[in-house]
């Protein structure tokens, strides 16, 4: 064979390889998992201190079916706190993985048998949002970073829509039943997601900010309805974005077996972050709060005499707190507390607190004489006084009543 017709054949031959490969090529690019889109359907209003579900809907698969999906969903924190995310429709019985980042979302099937076939439309994940901002803010809401693999492997991307979320002045007020428990309360009830009955929120606040080891954290709140003010610790854990909620009540707690103790100003529920977060999560909490002068003054009680109890296993316990500043209206306290769960600010005074421990003593002091007198009993009937115990039932009793009316 001459070396012409070498060069012919392989030219051939270069050919009909070129001729094979082309369909292959084609036929890669065409099995790229494509959709119409991934986003949300429509624009959304909430209202202050709502909670926000809002589904991520994809559009006419082809060239599935889609076994992964990722993504990145964009939104301003400062206006929603993404609280959890949940399979949708489409993805039912699909495993979701959040990274360090929660705005970071991967669904993965474990089953081919319920991969998103081509043609389907519908629901893959709900986003479910807390309301942090306030009256007059939006912000946009999308998907981006998009990433689907079908079974075989190869990837591909799609159109994201973009929708907003605009934040209403719709806060509905809601008087309180009883004015001595604090300075009434206004708006945004919630409801009992913490397990406080929905018809004693008077009103629901909630605030977001990064928790990271070693820094200082600090939640502000200024609305009228709520007489909270600050909320601080050191973190020692790294938390990301973390949510603190406040409860303002319009009565003693649903959470609790008794009323806290003294004239009631205000009662709260203070939750930070989720229960994996606790006081073994943070050092040094204190809280700031305020009390109407009006209030003091009309239940004659001294500035001094306000404390911020806090309701933990079982019981009241009575804070360290001090007086900080005033204003024209309003005196100023900050209380250190070991960790966060029903509260309430009272006035307890001196003098009641005085009575309190004497009866308590007194109680105690009883039981001693009782337990005595049947001790003696056992050993010696015959030296015992006819009607003696009696007595001296009657003359203890007698004392715990003249020192209940004098405290009363």
């Amino acid at each position: 064979m001459t070396l012409k017709k070498v060069k012919v054949l392989f030219g051939i031959l270069s050919i009909l390889i070129i001729t094979l490969l082309l369909p292959i090529g084609a036929n890669s690019t065409e099995s790229l998992v494509m959709a119409d889109l991934i986003g949300l359907k429509e624009d959304y209003e909430a209202n202050e201190n709502d909670t926000l579900s809002i589904p991520i809907i994809i559009q006419n698969v082809s060239n599935g079916p889609i076994q992964t999906i990722k993504c990145d969903i964009q939104y301003n924190e400062s206006v929603l706190f993404l609280e959890s995310v949940e399979v949708g429709d489409l993805t039912n019985g699909w495993t979701i993985l959040t990274g360090d980042n929660v705005h970071s979302i991967t669904l993965t099937t474990p089953d081919s048998s319920i991969s998103i076939r081509n043609g389907s439309s519908g629901n893959i994940f709900n986003l479910h949002f807390n309301v942090t901002g306030n009256a007059g803010d939006t912000t946009a809401i999308y998907p981006e970073d998009i990433d689907m693999a079908n079974t075989a492997n190869l990837h591909g991307s799609v159109l994201s829509t973009n929708k907003t979320v605009d934040i209403n002045n719709k806060k509905t007020t809601v008087p309180s039943e009883d004015d001595s428990s604090g300075n009434g309360g206004s708006g945004g009830g919630g409801g009992g997601a913490t397990g406080e009955e929905f018809e004693n929120i008077a009103s629901k606040h909630a605030q977001v900010s990064k928790v990271a080891a070693g820094e200082d954290v600090r939640y502000e709140f200024s609305e009228d309805d709520i007489d909270l003010m600050t909320i601080q610790f050191t973190s020692l854990s790294n938390e990301g974005q973390t949510k603190t909620s406040v409860e303002v009540l319009k009565d003693t707690s649903a959470l609790v077996d008794s009323s806290a103790p003294g004239k009631v100003y205000q009662n709260l529920n203070i939750w930070v972050g989720n229960v994996a977060f606790d006081e073994d999560d943070m050092e040094d909490p204190v809280v700031g709060f305020r009390v109407s002068k009006e209030w003091i003054s009309d239940n004659d009680v001294e500035p001094s005499s306000i404390v911020l109890c806090r309701y933990n296993d079982g019981e009241w316990t009575q804070l360290p707190t001090e007086v900080i500043g005033e204003d024209k209206d309003y005196f100023t306290y900050e209380s250190e507390t070991p960790g966060f769960s029903p509260f309430a600010i009272t006035a307890i005074s001196q003098k009641e607190e005085s009575s309190a421990n004497a009866t308590s003593g007194l109680n105690e002091s009883l039981e001693e004489i009782m337990k005595e007198k049947t001790d003696n009993k056992t050993e010696s009937k015959s030296n015992e006084t006819p009607g003696f115990g009696v007595l001296l039932t009657c003359g203890v009793l007698t004392i715990i009543a003249l020192l209940t009316r004098k405290k009363n």
